[in-house]
């Protein structure tokens, strides 16, 4: 597979770019944390939040379509054979966590000592858990050219990339136009289960018989403040090399 453009596609109302059907595959080089159901467009919206500093403009021009309320975009789905290990995190109080206007003071005009040993400044541990696997699949419908110029300044994706988790090699990753419309669309993987987290009452309109599983969660950015409602949940997480073609495209 090679990377590829075309002026095939739907130019939606409203929407300055043609959509086309895409399949991205980004070729990971460390383990990598994730959050659960990390999707398309939560990375896209990061990405544009660091590009430009404003959230409602960064939410309001994400290069994907807007189907039935959703974006466009799929959730994560790494490449199997997917191997899990679990790992130590320590984290430990910046001085940049800490306000200087918000720690009293002595009389003398000194600040009181911060117990960094035991208390609410203490060292902590965390324990994580890491997905080592050959690549990340999504898939989306919109601007391809633009979701790549976004993500050609990503160095990595999931939490930890500082410690260096989720490194990506974007030079063998791949961004390929499918040339076609998916007869599913993209909120849909090709077996009719859903490639994202769905509303229910969204789901139920899109008349798929397949079993799915349910869970409240969030399913719209910003992903930390939006509401969370019961929605429908990808049954693929890992998916094997040769059936990236079948589900996927």
């Amino acid at each position: 597979m090679g990377a590829k453009y075309s002026n095939i596609g739907l130019r939606l109302a409203g929407t300055p770019f043609l959509a086309e059907h895409f399949l991205i595959r980004l070729e990971l080089k460390t383990p990598v944390i994730l959050s659960h159901h990390t999707t398309l467009d939560a990375l896209l919206a990061g990405l544009k939040f660091q590009e430009c500093g404003d959230l409602d403009e960064a939410l309001n021009s994400l290069p994907l379509r807007r189907q039935h309320g959703l974006w466009c975009g799929s959730s994560v789905f790494l490449q199997a054979p997917v191997l899990t290990d679990e790992v130590v995190l320590g984290s430990s109080v910046r001085h940049q966590t800490l306000d200087p206007y918000l720690i009293k003071t002595k009389k003398n005009g000194r600040y009181i000592a911060v117990d960094t040993k035991g208390g609410d400044f203490r060292n902590r541990q965390s324990f994580v858990r890491t997905y080592s696997s050959p690549a990340a699949y999504f898939m989306g419908e919109g601007n391809l050219a633009e979701v790549r110029r976004l993500m050609m300044a990503m160095s990595g994706m999931g939490k930890k990339r500082g410690s260096g988790y989720g490194q990506i090699d974007l030079k063998r990753s791949e961004f390929i136009d499918l040339d076609y419309p998916r007869q599913q669309g993209a909120l849909m993987l090709s077996d009719g289960t859903p490639s994202r987290p769905i509303p229910v009452a969204t789901w139920e309109g899109l008349n798929s018989l397949a079993p799915v599983w349910r869970a409240v969660v969030r399913y719209t950015p910003p992903y930390n403040l939006s509401e969370p409602v019961e929605c429908v949940l990808p049954t693929h997480q890992h998916i094997e090399a040769d059936r990236v073609n079948s589900l996927l495209m």
